[in-house]
């Protein structure tokens, strides 16, 4: 695919909201989670329109843990008695996710999407099929949130760790204009 492509880096500490413009009116955002905040959500939104998040339709899975949520317990392991080593399973340093550009693109995959995930009596395969061919065509982005830097806190051994700090880098490939 061809597209343009961008880079940034930032940093952030337990609970701070960070925020990059990208293209037009597009934002990328790592929001945090609410209290007891144990890191971050990616977000890629179309301003004005924050409650539509451009990445959560398109960057599976769609079900459990996702790249976009960077929380301190990926990078524990089960009891929090040390690093994850493979026994957790979840992502690491590096956060692939997509996004669309167009808020037609993200209704139509948000609909494609709620079909897909929630079968109704009346879906048929055809209409499943359907659904299925719209969401694998809409045009997305594709991104990477790349970890350099992780302080953790709340290490105790039976609690759920979390993010003090974080130093990152965010590459974009943006859809090439037609």
């Amino acid at each position: 695919m061809a597209c343009r492509r961008t880079a940034f880096a930032g940093e952030g500490a337990r609970g701070q909201h960070f925020e990059r413009h990208i293209d037009g009116d597009l934002v990328f955002l790592l929001v945090p989670d609410p209290a007891p905040s144990l890191g971050w959500t990616v977000k890629v939104i179309q301003r004005p329109r924050d409650d539509e998040d451009y990445s959560s339709v398109v960057t599976p899975p769609h079900r459990g843990v996702n790249a976009r949520f960077i929380e301190g317990w990926h990078f524990r392991n089960s009891d929090n008695t040390g690093p994850n080593l493979g026994g957790v399973n979840a992502p690491q340093e590096q956060r692939d996710f997509s996004f669309v550009v167009k808020r037609e693109d993200y209704r139509a995959a948000a609909d494609a999407l709620d079909r897909l995930l929630w079968r109704r009596a009346e879906d048929s395969d055809e209409t499943r099929q359907q659904a299925m061919d719209v969401y694998d065509g809409v045009i997305r982005g594709e991104g990477t949130l790349r970890i350099h830097r992780l302080d953790l806190g709340n290490l105790a051994p039976g609690q759920q760790a979390w993010i003090d700090f974080m130093g990152f880098t965010v590459e974009l490939c943006l859809p090439a204009a037609p």
